[in-house]
């Protein structure tokens, strides 16, 4: 395999297995003639600048990357690995373990964090973790969109600058320039959340990535603002939180929501006490669906669908969520903002 088409990572484990095992330094000329992935650079600048990469990689990962003479009678240096200071403990994954791994690695394709993730696979592949299982997965996971919005706030969040982007509300679809002062991004569910200050509301705010409509940018100078203490010490909640939903569906509606109810029990055996004894009278015949879900949108979306055919019992949060769609439904304007901090 040559070097046009050996991936870095098998690159590095070559590089890292061939050290380690080396009696004796391995001079720049043999790692260019003998180690799969640098054979074929196209010149010998090609290959300094690869092998000088790849040597900052090995240091990074915190390989003892080390360099002694070839001999005592020629001035030529070569490289080891410091086989003392480079061994662990073995680690003994399964494959079913190992395959895991290197399956979440892959969470990070096409985001800032790819590299990382792929090096951290690397290293386990070079200390002997599991090689079996550690080889490249035939599926992967696609836990959301994570560029262009993702890499653009993650690198704003470094270097604490302003963003300002267009977002689409959840509450009637409206477009509106947002500028915010980026704090956290965090995943729930295979969706990706901002958590920071939006200066034009004056208040926090969670926004979904997935609503963002158009390229983040960043402005002003880096260091502008300090993120909260309980923001940066990574304490909850930063993501919408799992809730407990009770919705009441007229007899013979609402089939899919019915298939995904936790527990389904006929209006008749329910108790009702501390609501209007209305519901009784009004809903004869309904039956009560009970929910614990993490995506509140999703669920108003559904109910919101019914019309008048569903009624949110609990919580109020979802209530009002529904009868925010509701009123854009029908052309009345939603209040400004949303009660729980997100958008």
């Amino acid at each position: 395999m040559t070097s046009a088409t050996t991936p870095p990572q098998e690159r590095l484990l070559n590089l890292v297995i061939g050290l380690a095992s080396a009696t004796r330094p391995v001079t720049r000329a043999q790692i260019l003639e003998t180690f799969v992935g640098y054979q074929d650079s196209k010149s010998p600048s090609a290959f300094e600048r690869l092998f000088e990469r790849d040597k900052e990689i090995l240091r990074r990962l915190g390989i003892p990357l080390i360099t002694a003479p070839t001999s005592s009678f020629e001035d030529e240096v070569g490289y080891l690995i410091d086989a003392k200071n480079y061994a662990l403990d073995p680690i003994d994954f399964t494959p079913a373990q190992a395959r895991i791994a290197t399956l979440a690695a892959t969470l990070w394709r096409d985001s800032a964090m790819q590299d990382a993730a792929a090096r951290g696979v690397t290293k386990l592949r070079a200390i002997g973790a599991s090689m079996s299982g550690l080889q490249p997965p035939a599926v992967d996971i696609d836990a959301g969109a994570t560029t262009p919005a993702f890499n653009a706030l993650l690198a704003a969040i470094r270097g604490r600058r302003q963003v300002t982007f267009t977002y689409r509300a959840a509450s009637n679809g409206e477009e509106r320039k947002r500028s915010v002062q980026p704090w956290r991004i965090s995943g729930r569910r295979g969706v990706w959340y901002l958590t920071g200050f939006d200066l034009g509301r004056g208040a926090s705010r969670i926004f979904r990535l997935d609503r963002i409509t158009d390229a983040v940018r960043a402005l002003g100078p880096e260091n502008a603002y300090e993120i909260p203490e309980d923001v940066q010490k990574n304490l909850q909640p930063t993501a919408p939180e799992s809730l407990n939903a009770r919705i009441l569906v007229a007899a013979g509606r609402a089939n899919v929501l019915r298939m995904r109810a936790d527990k389904t029990t006929s209006l008749s055996e329910v108790s009702l006490d501390g609501f209007p004894e209305a519901i009784s009278r009004d809903w004869e015949g309904a039956d009560l669906l009970e929910f614990t879900v993490a995506n509140a949108d999703e669920l108003a979306r559904a109910v919101a669908g019914l019309g008048e055919h569903a009624l949110v019992l609990k919580p109020a949060q979802l209530r009002e969520h529904v009868t925010r769609l509701l009123r854009g439904v029908v052309g009345i304007p939603a209040a400004e903002g949303s009660e729980d901090g997100r958008d």
